[in-house]
């Protein structure tokens, strides 16, 4: 039987217990609440801007201060932008994006950047936020000074910041003072005339004189051509492409890419995504730019032509191009996306499997796409040239295997075959009767 003092240290034992308990309970959250403190959640990326209202519309010089963007390997643009719907990229923006133009900021460690983001995720730019730049103005739409991916992945939304910035409405002009009357001449004694003498007849024109006078220059349609573009091997497969008229001046980029909903649209996402080095041979980046060299460049001939290879593959990512429609494109480069004037498409398609054979080339084809001068009329872009609901009908009919003198001579031996059977067959009736 248990004694009160039995009782007493059995009591004493349990509430040690629980104390010591309730210490490495309180020891471990202590642990944790410290191990928190020590790791702060990252800090979301945030924007300041010197000004930001009753900026001049012609262009002001603003500082832009970032926190909290750490980048790693990616990029960014900071530039004034068209506010865009939730979830939208910011586009278009001033500049139409060109880093060298100083409406515009590339922070990256690719080459050609205008700087680099620190390593403590901070930056300062200088920015001249200007508020119209072609058919955009910032006194008309609401505007923001913008941080966004680069361009290679402009679907990025996670470094999307925004600071609305405001435009003083253009100063009206002053009106022209009125000209001052000019003072009368004094009338002058009218002079003898002089007696009539017949006119010459007026020398015909040289020939030479007539052909050297200037003529308008008809703008060029920029075309596009590809050796070949119709079930190309899904696995990947050379082609050589082909473009005339294009302006130097303007870099495009040359690819296979999902067929855009619409001609506003830009091609989009394409096969073997943003070549860093110039060596994927999936897209071509075609400029004459200073900044950028071979062999991440290709460069325009003086014309405005080129000629390439490229490896024309089916997938890339989630985009198949047996799944969905896919055009050979050129588009302007990442300097001005907005600008659609160097869309040039050309449907292609390909097999569903590497081992498939090639079906017969049909007659007609001629790989090729382009678009319709500046000003003037033209093929819709990515159009063939000779379309195929244009060709004649009267073609020559299609070819069998048998020569025509052959079969003359095959019908005829067939002919003499089946007499000379009917002979035999009536004379071995003549002997069973």
């Amino acid at each position: 039987m248990a004694t009160r003092s039995t009782l007493t240290a059995a009591l004493f034992g349990c509430a040690l217990v629980t104390l010591g308990v309730t210490a490495l309970t309180q020891v471990g959250l202590a642990d944790v609440a410290s191990v928190a403190q020590e790791t702060p959640a990252a800090a979301a990326p945030a924007l300041q801007v010197s000004k930001t209202a009753d900026l001049n519309p012609d262009g002001e010089k603003v500082t832009v201060t970032g926190t909290g963007y750490n980048l790693g390997d990616k990029g960014i643009y900071v530039a004034v932008c068209v506010v865009p719907k939730p979830g939208e990229q910011p586009t278009p923006c001033i500049g139409g994006g060109n880093p060298t133009s100083g409406k515009t900021a590339w922070l990256s460690n690719q080459p050609g950047a205008t700087g680099k983001v620190n390593a403590d995720g901070t930056f300062k730019v200088d920015i001249n936020a200007a508020a119209v730049y072609g058919s955009t103005d910032c006194r008309q739409v609401t505007c923001a000074m913008v941080t966004k991916r680069d361009h290679y992945n402009l679907a990025d939304r996670e470094w999307d910041v925004l600071v609305p910035l405001t435009f003083k409405a253009a100063a009206p002009e002053a009106p022209a003072p009125a000209p001052e009357p000019a003072p009368a001449p004094a009338p002058e004694a009218e002079a003898p005339k002089p007696a009539p003498v017949p006119a010459a007849p007026a020398p015909a024109p040289a020939r030479d004189q007539q052909q050297a006078q200037p003529k308008p220059l008809k703008a060029a349609a920029r075309s596009l051509s590809a050796s070949k573009t119709k079930n190309l091997n899904p696995d990947g497969e050379t082609i050589t492409v082909n473009g005339s008229g294009y302006d130097v001046r303007t870099g495009i980029y040359l690819a296979i890419c999902k067929k855009p909903a619409s001609s506003a649209d830009r091609p989009t996402p394409c096969i073997g995504g943003a070549d860093t080095s110039g060596k994927s041979n999936k897209s071509r980046w075609i400029t004459n730019n200073k900044d950028f060299n071979p062999p991440l460049v290709t460069r325009f001939n003086d014309d405005g032509s080129f000629s390439v290879t490229i490896d024309a593959s089916a997938s890339y990512g989630s985009t198949d191009c047996r799944k969905v429609e896919c055009v050979l494109a050129t588009y302007t480069d990442h300097y001005d996306f907005a600008d659609r004037s160097n869309d040039v498409l050309i449907p292609v398609t390909f097999k569903q499997n590497a081992s498939d054979p090639d079906p017969a080339p049909e007659p007609g084809d001629n790989n090729g796409g382009q678009s319709p001068a500046p000003g003037a009329g033209g093929d819709t872009p990515g159009t063939s040239n000779t379309p195929a609901a244009n060709k004649s009908a009267s073609g020559p009919l299609a070819y069998t295997g048998v020569e025509p003198l052959g079969a003359l001579g095959l019908g005829l031996g067939l002919v003499i075959a089946g007499a000379g059977a009917l002979v035999v067959y009536r004379r071995r009736l003549n002997k069973v009767a």
